[in-house]
């Protein structure tokens, strides 16, 4: 029996969270998201907050990444969906527990994190009510934000750009949240993707 989530999403699990009504048969839709939101996004910032392209970059990539379910709702090492953060803070306390017995995988527990960091910011800014109703927003900030910056620190030896990029996010989350937000306001066009793109959930 598959795993069951004490906690009614916005949307049917099997749907698309971003829906492309005339891209349909593209084969690879997330990758001619990235272009749209890069464009989306370098606007709102200009006009919001000063974040940096490398930045932006990243943030194009993770809303291109979850414009499928599968990719949101990551699977923990029992095969079972974590569609909540505390799912994945259960997860993430398992690879502690795996240091002692000298298991410890560090880079699969920095990606999980990472999601952490990246669902949170989704959810905040993106479907805020929900989260809202369910946990709280400034405890999805905090985790999001303390997600970003732990792996910053964990990056910081291994590539300095990338751990300016995680670093910027932690501190500018909930600014970062603010522009991500303007998405659902945006009226759609652009990019030249057939102006029909949106951001839908049907539970609204």
């Amino acid at each position: 029996m598959g795993h069951v989530s004490p906690y009614p999403l916005p949307w049917r699990s099997d749907e698309p969270i971003i829906l492309l009504p005339r891209c349909t048969a593209l084969t690879d839709p997330a990758r001619h998201l990235q272009p749209y939101f890069h464009a989306e996004l370098s606007g709102i910032f200009d006009a919001l907050y000063p974040l940096s392209g490398p930045s932006i970059a990243y943030l194009s990539e993770m809303l291109a990444r979850y414009c499928r379910t599968s990719q949101l709702f990551r699977q923990n090492r029992k095969g079972e969906p974590m569609v909540v953060l505390t799912d994945m803070l259960i997860e993430a306390q398992g690879f502690r527990g795996d240091e002692e017995s000298g298991e410890y995988r560090p880079f699969e527990e920095v990606r999980l994190v990472r999601h952490m960091g990246d669902y949170a910011l989704f959810m905040v800014s993106l479907f805020k009510e929900y989260v809202e109703r369910r946990a709280g927003q400034r405890w999805y900030i905090q985790v999001g934000r303390q997600a970003y910056r732990q792996v910053a620190d964990f990056e910081a030896p291994l590539d300095r750009r990338r751990a300016e990029v995680f670093a910027e996010l932690g501190d500018a989350f909930e600014l970062c949240a603010v522009g991500l937000s303007h998405l659902r306001r945006t009226p759609p066009g652009g990019a030249g993707l057939g102006g029909e793109i949106c951001l839908s959930n049907p539970a609204w």
